[in-house]
C-alpha cells in the first residue's frame, strides 16, 4: 500500500485572507474592549470607595460639586439660563457629559457616580492614545497594558483618600467629581499625547507624513481652543509648558526649528481662538481673570500649600499618598533630566519635558498668584501618570538590548487566557462595587430633606441661606424648596447660581446649619423669628409676615440688583 504525502499548500500572496482579517479585527476588538472593561471596573471601585468613605460629602453635598446637577435641574424646569459662573464655563466637556449621563440615570447621586466612572474611562482613552504613539513597536496588548498601568496607580491612590476635606491634597477623588477641572486635566493629558504624536510624525526618518502631521495639528488646535474656551487654567497647565518644552528642545538642537515653530503657532492659535470664543459668554462670569491674581498673598499661599501637604500626610493613608506623589513628581523630573542628558528619542523627551514643565509652572503660578486652592495643582498627580506611559514604553523598547536577549513574545493562547482573566476580574470588581454603590446610605439619604419639605408643605415660599448650607437642598429638594444664596452679611451671593431666580422673590425664612457663618446673629440683624423649626442638620428660622422677613428680602433684592448691574456694565 502506498501513501500519498502532499505538502500543505502555500500562498504566494502574503496578504491576510478575509478570514484572517476578520479574526484580527475580532481579536483587536476583544483586547480593546477588555481595556475599557478594566478601566470601567477601576472607575467603579474608585467611586465605591469614595461613596463609602467620609469623602462622599465632597461628591454629594459640597457646594461646588453640585453645580452640574443644579444646572441640569434648572434646564429641566425651563428656567432662563442666566448662571453666574466662575472663570470656568464647564461647557466642554463637563456639562454635556453630565446632561447625557443624567438623562439615563435614575437620580442625582447615580448621575454623579456614573460621571466619575466616565471620567476615569476618558482618562484611560487618552492614555491609550499616548501608548499607541510611544508603543508602536509593541503589540496591541502591550500598548493596552501601558495605558492601564497609570490608571491602576491612580485608582490605588484614590483608595487612600478618605476625608471630607475638599481643600486637602486628595486630588484623585476630586478629579472624579463633575466640576473640579477634570476637563482641563484631560486636556492637559491630550496635549502631551498630541505633541508626542506630532514629534513622531515629523521625526525626519521617513516616518513623517504630511497629512498625518496636518491631522495631528488640527487636533492640537481644537484641544487647545476647547480647553482655553472652557477654562483659562489650561494655559498654565498645558499651553505654556508645551511652548516652553518646544523652545527648550529647539535651543538644545533636539527639535527641528520648523516643527517647533509650527507646533507653537498651532498652540498659540488654539489658545487665541478659545479665548475669543469666550467673549460672547462674558455676561456669565461673576468675576474677572484679574480677580485670581492677589500678589500680596504670596507668603500666605506658600504657607497654605505646605500646611495642606502635611495635614494630608497626618494620617497613614495620607502619608502614603503624599510619599507616592513626591516620588512621582521628583522621579518624573529626574527621568526628564536623564532623557535630555542621554539624548533619548525626540518624541519621548518632548513628552517628558512638557510634563515636567507643567509640574514646575503650575505650582509656581499658583503661589505667585496668591491662590489658596489645592485643586489648581492637578498636574502634579496626572503629569506622572502620562510620564509613566512614556517611560515604560522607552524601557520596554530598550530592555532587550540591556539584557542581551529579546523579550519573550506571548502566544495567542496566553493572550486569550489573560484577556479572559481580566474580564472575569473586572466583572467581579464591577459587581461588588456596583452593589456597594446601590446600598450605600450616601447614595440614598439626604439629611433633613424630608423634614424641610414637610414643613414647606407645598406652600409658595422662598428661603435663604449661605452657599455651603443651601446647595444640597437646592439640588435634592423637591420643587417647593426654593432657596437663594446669601453672604454672611445677609446680601445676595450670586455665585455658581442662576441669577434669574433672584428677581421678584419674597424671602420668608432663613436656613442655617453648622456650616453657616454670619457676620451678626439673625436675632440681631432680623429680629425674633415667628417660629423656629429644627430639621437636623438644619434649623429653619421662619420670618414670614415679620419685619425681619422684609429686611432680608430688601437686602437680598438690592444687593442682587447691584451685582447684576455690575455684571452688565462689565460686558
Amino acid at each position: 500500500m502506498t501513501t500519498s504525502l502532499r505538502a500543505a499548500p502555500t500562498r504566494a500572496d502574503p496578504r491576510p485572507t478575509r478570514r484572517e482579517s476578520r479574526r484580527g479585527r475580532i481579536r483587536a476588538t476583544a483586547l480593546e474592549g477588555t481595556g475599557i472593561a478594566v478601566a470601567t471596573a477601576l472607575g467603579l471601585l474608585a467611586m465605591a470607595h469614595l461613596v463609602l468613605s467620609a469623602r462622599s460629602a465632597v461628591l454629594f453635598h459640597s457646594g461646588d460639586s453640585l453645580l452640574m446637577p443644579l444646572i441640569d435641574r434648572s434646564i429641566r424646569e425651563g428656567q432662563p439660563f442666566d448662571w453666574a459662573m466662575s472663570s470656568v464655563l464647564f461647557f466642554v466637556p463637563e456639562l454635556p457629559v453630565y446632561l447625557g449621563v443624567a438623562a439615563v440615570t435614575p437620580s442625582v447621586q447615580a448621575a454623579l457616580v456614573v460621571s466619575g466612572v466616565v471620567t476615569l474611562v476618558a482618562l484611560y482613552a487618552l492614555l491609550r492614545g499616548l501608548s499607541g504613539v510611544v508603543g508602536r513597536a509593541f503589540g496591541r496588548g502591550s500598548r493596552i497594558l501601558l495605558a492601564l498601568l497609570p490608571v491602576v496607580g491612580l485608582t490605588m491612590l484614590s483608595l487612600l483618600e478618605h476625608t471630607a476635606d475638599r481643600a486637602s491634597f486628595e486630588l484623585v477623588s476630586l478629579f472624579l467629581t463633575t466640576d473640579y477641572y477634570y476637563g482641563t486635566t484631560l486636556a492637559f493629558v491630550g496635549v502631551v499625547a498630541l505633541l508626542v504624536a506630532l514629534a513622531r510624525a515629523g521625526d525626519g526618518k521617513g516616518q513623517g507624513d504630511g497629512r498625518r502631521r496636518g491631522r495631528i495639528a488640527v487636533a492640537l488646535l481644537l484641544v487647545g481652543a476647547a480647553a482655553t474656551f472652557d477654562n483659562p487654567l489650561a494655559i498654565v497647565w498645558a499651553i505654556v509648558p508645551a511652548l516652553a518644552a518646544l523652545a527648550l528642545l529647539t535651543a538644545l538642537r533636539r527639535l527641528p526649528r520648523a516643527l517647533a515653530v509650527g507646533g507653537a503657532i498651532v498652540l498659540v492659535a488654539g489658545t487665541g481662538l478659545g479665548y475669543v470664543a469666550r467673549l460672547p459668554f462674558a455676561h456669565l462670569f461673576a468675576n474677572r481673570i484679574g480677580d485670581y491674581f492677589r500678589f500680596s498673598r504670596i507668603p500666605l499661599s506658600l504657607a497654605y500649600y505646605v500646611r495642606e501637604y502635611f495635614l494630608t500626610a497626618s494620617s497613614w493613608q495620607g502619608a502614603a499618598e503624599m510619599a507616592l506623589l513626591t516620588a512621582g513628581v521628583f522621579g518624573t523630573v529626574a527621568v526628564t533630566v536623564v532623557a535630555l542628558a542621554r539624548r533619548w528619542p525626540l518624541a519621548t523627551t518632548l513628552g517628558l519635558v512638557v510634563v515636567s514643565a507643567s509640574m514646575v509652572v503650575t505650582p509656581a503660578v499658583a503661589i505667585l498668584s496668591g491662590s489658596l486652592a489645592t485643586r489648581y495643582l492637578m498636574p502634579l498627580f496626572f503629569g506622572p501618570a502620562a510620564a509613566t506611559v512614556i517611560v515604560a514604553a522607552h524601557v520596554l523598547l530598550h530592555l532587550p538590548r540591556a539584557i542581551g536577549r529579546p523579550l519573550p513574545r506571548p502566544d495567542g493562547r496566553l493572550v486569550a487566557q489573560v484577556t479572559a482573566l481580566a474580564l472575569v476580574a473586572s466583572a467581579l470588581i464591577a459587581g461588588a462595587s456596583g452593589r456597594a454603590l446601590t446600598t450605600a446610605p450616601a447614595t440614598r439619604v439626604v439629611a433633613g430633606r424630608t423634614c424641610v419639605e414637610n414643613w414647606i408643605g407645598g406652600r409658595d415660599v422662598t428661603g435663604a441661606g449661605t452657599f455651603w448650607t443651601v446647595r444640597a437642598l437646592q439640588t435634592y429638594g423637591d420643587r417647593s424648596v426654593r432657596l437663594l444664596q446669601i453672604t454672611g452679611a445677609y446680601k445676595a451671593s450670586i455665585w455658581l447660581d442662576d441669577a434669574a431666580t433672584y428677581r421678584g422673590q419674597t424671602i420668608s425664612y432663613l436656613l442655617v446649619d453648622s456650616a453657616t457663618k454670619l457676620a451678626s446673629s439673625p436675632l440681631t440683624m432680623l429680629g425674633r423669628p415667628a417660629r423656629v423649626v429644627h430639621c437636623a442638620p438644619y434649623t429653619i428660622l421662619d420670618y414670614s409676615h415679620t419685619r425681619g422677613g422684609d429686611v432680608l428680602t430688601d437686602r437680598v433684592a438690592d444687593s442682587a440688583a447691584q451685582q447684576l448691574a455690575e455684571r452688565k456694565r462689565r460686558t
